[in-house]
C-alpha cells in the first residue's frame, strides 16, 4: 500500500496537460477515425516517457493517434485493475472528459490492463510459492477475479459499442536477472531454495502466459472477429531472446513499465494490426512516423553534439516501422534530451476560446473514492482545515492557468512536528516501506522523466521541474532543496534550518482553453483543457465548468488518486 501511495504523490505533482468533436472530417474531407484507449498505467504513458513532457510523442496512444491523423483519447488510469477499469466502464458521462460517449462512438478501442492485477497482490511472493509449493492460492484468486472481471469488460464495451475493434494488449514479461520488480526478501527467499537469478525470467513467464490466456480463453467461448490480441508478451519476449540488452532498454528504470523504445515496439504491434485490418495506410503511417521521429531530434537534441542531419537521413532511409524506431533509439541511445519549456507557443482551434476576463475559483470541495483510504471516502477533505483558504483555479485573460495549494497555517507546526520523527536513513534505504528504496526512485525518476537534472543539484533540478511541467513550490525561501537532499541522503535528518513557514505549497502554471463538447445524448459540456492544444486529443487535466445563474463553479477528477477537486467563483 505504501508503494501505491508513493505512486499516487508523485503523480499528483507531475500533473500536467484537448478535446474534439465525437465525429469530423479531415482536411481531405475524408471522415476521422477515433481510438480510444482504456486500462492502466502502460496505456496512460505517464510512467515511462522520457522527458515526461513528451508523453504524446513516445507513448504509444499517441504515436497512433499523430501518424494516422486520428481523434485519439486516452482514458486509461494508472494503477487500474480489471475491477477498477469495469467500474470505469459501467459510468455514464459526469463531465465533460465524455468519457463514455468516446467508448460509444470510438472506432478503434485499445485496452492494455490485467497486470496489475497480478502486482498489486505481491507478484514476487506468488513466484516464489507456484516454484516451491507447487501454488499460490494468491495466484489462483487474482486468475479467477481476473477472468470473472475480463467477461464482464468485454459484454459491457459490446453493449457500448457493437461496431467497434476492440484491442487486448497483453502483459509482457518485464522481469530479468537484474529486475527491479521483486523485492529482496523474495530474492533471498528463491535462493534459499536453489533458485538463482537466471531463473526469474522463466518464472515470470510461467505466470504471465497463464495471465495472458485469459481473454484467448474467452474469445475462445464466445467468439468476436473484431477483437484482437495485441501480443505484447511474444514481441517483447522475442527481442530479449535475440538481444538480451536490447530487451532490458525496452523496460523502463522502475521495473514495470515501457521505456521510450518499449513504448516504441507496442505501438509497431498496434499499427501491424491497424494496417492488416484496413484501418491504416502503411506508407502513410511509416512517413508520419519518420516526420514525428525527425521532429523529435531537433527539438530534443539541439543542444548535443549529435549528429542530427546523419540520424534524421537514417530514419529517413528505414523503409517500416519498426526499423525507423531502430534508427531513431541507436542514434539517441547516449545522448540526454533537452526539457523544454510547458509554455511554447499556443495553437487554438476556429471552436475553441480563452475566457475575456480573469477568472478565480476557489476550492471548497474536495473528495475521494480510494480504498487506499477508507476513512476518508465520502467527505469534504476542505473539512479536515489542511488546505488554505487561498486555494485556486485561475484562468487569466491571456491564455494562461495556475493551481495554488497551500498548506493551513495551523497545520504548518504539526507537519514539522512529524518530519522532525522522520527516520530518514531507513526511509531512503529502503528499511521502512518494504523495499522502496526511496533515495533510488526520485534520483531515477528525476534523471529520466527530467533529462538534464541531478538530485544532487536539487534546486537547480526543481528549475527544470517548473520549466518542464510548470510545477513550483511556493512558500519556501527559506529552504535550500540541495542542502536538503544532501543532508537527508547522507546524514539521515533534516537541517536544523528546514522548517516549513506559512504559505508553503505549490503551483502548477501552464494554458487552456476552453470548448464546448456534445456527448452521445446531445448533452453539451464546457470543457477547459489545460496544456498544449492539439484539436485531435486531450491533455491529462479537463476541467468542467458549471454555470448556474449567478453562481460559476468548476471540477476536475484526478482518477488515479480517486480525487475530485471543486471550485467556486468569487
Amino acid at each position: 500500500m505504501n508503494k501505491k501511495i508513493v505512486s499516487a504523490v508523485l503523480c499528483l505533482i507531475l500533473v500536467v496537460g484537448c478535446l474534439t468533436a465525437v465525429a469530423a472530417c479531415d482536411k481531405d474531407g475524408k471522415e476521422k477515425l477515433s481510438i480510444v484507449y482504456l486500462g492502466d498505467s502502460i496505456g496512460e504513458a505517464v510512467a515511462g516517457p522520457s522527458p515526461l513532457e513528451e508523453r504524446d510523442n513516445y507513448g504509444y496512444p499517441g504515436v497512433i493517434g499523430q501518424v494516422n491523423d486520428y481523434y485519439y483519447h486516452n482514458r486509461a488510469i494508472s494503477g487500474n485493475q480489471t475491477k477498477q477499469m469495469l467500474a470505469f466502464i459501467n459510468r455514464e458521462d459526469t463531465n465533460a472528459a465524455i468519457s463514455a460517449s468516446l467508448i460509444r462512438t470510438a472506432d478503434v478501442i485499445h485496452v492494455s490492463i490485467l497486470g496489475n492485477d497480478l502486482l498489486q497482490a505481491d507478484f514476487g511472493t506468488m513466484l516464489y510459492d507456484r516454484e516451491v509449493k507447487g501454488e499460490s492460492k494468491t495466484f489462483n484468486a487474482a486468475i479467477k477475479g481476473a477472468e470473472e472481471n475480463i467477461a464482464k469488460i468485454i459484454v459491457r464495451l459490446r453493449e457500448m459499442n457493437p461496431k467497434a475493434h476492440i484491442m487486448f494488449q497483453n502483459v509482457y514479461n518485464p522481469v530479468y536477472a537484474e529486475s527491479k520488480l521483486m523485492e529482496t526478501s523474495v530474492k533471498e527467499k528463491l535462493a534459499s531454495v536453489g533458485i538463482q537469478p537466471s531463473d526469474y525470467r522463466r518464472l515470470g513467464n510461467e505466470l504471465l502466459s497463464r495471465l495472458d490466456s485469459i481473454v484467448p480463453a474467452y474469445l475462445a467461448e464466445h467468439p468476436d472477429k473484431k477483437i484482437h490480441i495485441i501480443d505484447a508478451y511474444a514481441e517483447f519476449g522475442r527481442i530479449f531472446d535475440e538481444d538480451p540488452e536490447r530487451g532490458k532498454r525496452l523496460i523502463f528504470v522502475d521495473g514495470v513499465h515501457p521505456s521510450d523504445e518499449g513504448h516504441a515496439v507496442l505501438a509497431n504491434l498496434i499499427q501491424n494490426k491497424l494496417v492488416a485490418l484496413g484501418l491504416a495506410g502503411e506508407k502513410d503511417g511509416v512517413k508520419n512516423y519518420k516526420t514525428l521521429r525527425c521532429e523529435q531530434i531537433d527539438r530534443l537534441y539541439a543542444e548535443t553534439d549529435l549528429d542530427r542531419d546523419a540520424l534524421k537521413a537514417a530514419v529517413q532511409k528505414a523503409s517500416t516501422f519498426a526499423e525507423v524506431s531502430e534508427a531513431y533509439f541507436d542514434g539517441v541511445r547516449n545522448y540526454t534530451a533537452k526539457c523544454n519549456s510547458v509554455n511554447l507557443p499556443r495553437n487554438y482551434a476556429e471552436d475553441t476560446c480563452i475566457f475575456d476576463y480573469d477568472r478565480e475559483f476557489y476550492f471548497d470541495k474536495i473528495t475521494l473514492d480510494n480504498v487506499g483510504f477508507p476513512d476518508l471516502v465520502g467527505k469534504n477533505l476542505m473539512d479536515l482545515g489542511v488546505f488554505g483558504p487561498d486555494c485556486k483555479f485561475s484562468f487569466y485573460d491571456d491564455g494562461t492557468f495556475r493551481t495554488t495549494v497551500t498548506i493551513a497555517d495551523k497545520f504548518i507546526p504539526i507537519i514539522n512536528a512529524l518530519l522532525g520523527t522522520l527516520k530518514f536513513e531507513e526511509l531512503m534505504a529502503g528499511k521502512v516501506m518494504g523495499d522502496l528504496d526511496v533515495e533510488d526512485i526520485v534520483r531515477e525518476y528525476c534523471k529520466n522523466m527530467f533529462p538534464g537534472a541531478t538530485v544532487d543539484d536539487f534546486s537547480a533540478a526543481l528549475e527544470v521541474v517548473k520549466r518542464s511541467i510548470g510545477v513550483e513550490i511556493i512558500g519556501a525561501d527559506n529552504l535550500n532543496g540541495t542542502e536538503i537532499w544532501n543532508s537527508i541522503t547522507k546524514e539521515g535528518k533534516l537541517p536544523e534550518n528546514a522548517v516549513l513557514q506559512p504559505g508553503f505549497g505549490f503551483e502548477i502554471n501552464s494554458t487552456y482553453c476552453v470548448k464546448k463538447v456534445k456527448g452521445a445524448d446531445g448533452k453539451e459540456w464546457t470543457a477547459v483543457y489545460i496544456g498544449r492544444f492539439d484539436p485531435d486529443t486531450e491533455p491529462f487535466l479537463i476541467f468542467t465548468v458549471h454555470e448556474d445563474g449567478e453562481i460559476s463553479t468548476v471540477d476536475v477528477s484526478m482518477e488515479i488518486l480517486g480525487l475530485v477537486l471543486y471550485g467556486t467563483e468569487k
